[in-house]
């Protein structure tokens, strides 16, 4: 869905990859026998081809009969606001659009937040999105009804795990890490967790407050993050020493859920997807139990 260049023509055809045009010079970049779909802007103003140059586009389309074109897409600026009139206005518009590409078989302008608020028609196909992941889009405070009587289906497919590497006492009313921000409630243990924000963790999460569960014998304990997140490591509170090598769920599983993290991070979950580094192994686990439990 990204821009064609010079440089990136010839992949469309060796890997048989769909195009986006989404600009009326896109149309000769392309090589001979490329499929594209067409991208039109209704509203977002960030790619797609402006509604003056619709026509344009449908003549271009019919002169560059070398190129196949299969999909015609737009894409919502404000599906995960409840009853925004946005939506149905961009909708308004795409239909619009049909006057010029009704012919094309597929015809799609739904993302993720808009396959669940049901808003409006979702067209041929939708861009899953974050929901792909089996997270909501829409905030938990923003949804309907309906909504979530949707989420409630989705099952979220990733849990960040790592472990305990040392631990040390600490008395009540000291406190650790950068800038001693919160002080230690009660007697206690700190235990340090090789994951910082050159991982992709949070470097604002609020310490007293963001959390961590950490595995024990009868199941998991809520710790909380007991001051500033570093570059490679963050140090959290626990009432009682634990086992060397403790399994530590940072993001999902038994820890805190995409929205929770992304409320305490000023972020949202998207961000927090695809912020992990390549210091982050990543383990795929197909239609079995997840090893980590």
């Amino acid at each position: 869905m990204g821009v064609p260049t010079g440089e990136t023509a010839v992949s469309y055809v060796t890997y048989d990859i769909t195009a986006t045009i989404s600009d009326l010079s896109h149309f000769s970049i392309l090589m001979d026998g490329t499929r594209y779909h067409l991208n039109l802007d209704t509203g977002m103003h960030r790619l797609g081809i402006s509604p003056n140059d619709w026509a344009s586009a449908r003549q271009q389309a019919i002169l560059n009969s070398r190129l196949r074109c299969g999909g015609v897409y737009t894409h919502y600026a404000m599906a995960d606001e409840a009853d925004h009139t946005g939506v149905p206005t961009q909708h308004a518009q795409f239909e619009k659009a049909m006057e010029y590409f009704d012919e094309i078989p597929l015809k799609y302008i739904s993302n993720g937040a808009a396959s669940l608020s049901g808003q409006a028609p979702m067209g041929s196909i939708v861009r899953t999105g974050l929901p792909f992941w089996g997270l909501s889009p829409i905030p938990p405070w923003k949804q309907s009804a309906q909504v979530q009587s949707i989420v409630k289906k989705l099952q979220p497919t990733t849990t960040w795990v790592s472990e305990v590497i040392q631990q040390r006492p600490i008395p009540a009313g000291d406190c650790v890490s950068y800038g001693w921000v919160w002080p230690m409630p009660e007697d206690g243990v700190i235990l340090t967790i090789p994951v910082g924000y050159a991982h992709g963790f949070p470097r604002n999460l609020p310490p007293g407050e963001a959390w961590v569960a950490v595995q024990t014998n009868g199941g998991w304990m809520k710790c909380l993050l007991a001051g500033r997140v570093t570059m490679d490591y963050i140090l959290v509170y626990a009432p009682t020493k634990v086992p060397a090598f403790t399994k530590v769920h940072l993001f999902g599983g038994h820890g805190m859920d995409a929205w929770e993290m992304a409320r305490m991070a000023e972020t949202i979950p998207y961000e927090l997807c695809t912020r992990w580094t390549d210091r982050v192994p990543r383990e795929v686990f197909h239609l079995r139990q997840p090893s980590f439990e």
